[in-house]
């Protein structure tokens, strides 16, 4: 107990709050506060908080005198409604947790890139618009409209008619395609979930496309 620390003084029935020096102004303490025998002989009382369970709670009140002890709290039980709706909250709030886990997996995915006939290639954003323009200047009649041939990951270039390349568009907007199906597919399941054993069951690393 220091000297600048708020404590409570109940004597006769009256209960006086502040700190050892405006309840004592006259008494002059040691830095480390008064020993056990002045605070026993004083009636003072460190101010306690009452702990609480998860189906109770706490309001905060005036301090009163209980039990040998001052409180500024009362506690109290919730109500079952109040302990549902708190369930629920903490459901929903784990259910975000682990929706953005499915969007962190998902993009993790997509940055591994999408392996065909063994090179792995980019499927961003901006990798998926470069083949989208090029697939658009195919389909307007535009032959060798890659140049030739596409660049992996590695910046490496791997030589492709236009057949070639085209085959290679195809399959990787169908793994991208299939990642953001699976990802929202997973997001469903867990908004469906019911109670933290259905959301904990659900398995986010289960169930993705396979990479070729």
């Amino acid at each position: 107990m220091n000297n600048n620390q708020k404590v409570a003084v109940y004597k006769d029935g009256i209960l006086t709050i502040g700190t050892l020096k405006s309840l004592f102004p006259n008494v002059s303490f040691p830095t480390t506060g008064p020993n056990a025998d002045w605070i026993v002989d004083n009636n003072v009382y460190r101010i306690k908080t009452k702990a609480f369970t998860n189906t109770q709670k706490s309001i905060m009140v005036e301090p009163y005198f209980e039990a040998g002890s001052v409180y500024t709290n009362m506690v109290i039980d919730k109500t079952k409604q109040e302990i549902a709706d708190e369930l629920v909250a903490i459901l929903n709030e784990n259910k975000e947790y682990k929706k953005t886990a499915v969007m962190l997996k998902y993009s993790q995915l997509v940055t591994i890139g999408f392996i065909y006939e063994g090179n792995t290639y980019q499927i961003d954003d901006q990798a998926q618009g470069n083949m989208v323009a090029t697939q658009a200047r195919f389909n307007k009649g535009k032959a060798n409209s890659h140049g030739g041939y596409w660049r992996d990951k590695d910046n490496v270039k791997h030589t492709m008619d236009d057949a070639a390349v085209q085959l290679l568009f195809d399959a990787a907007f169908q793994y991208k395609s299939d990642l953001i199906r699976h990802m929202h597919d997973l997001k469903d399941v867990i908004d469906a979930t019911r109670d933290e054993s259905e959301l904990a069951a659900v398995d986010i690393n289960a169930g993705w496309p396979a990479n070729q």
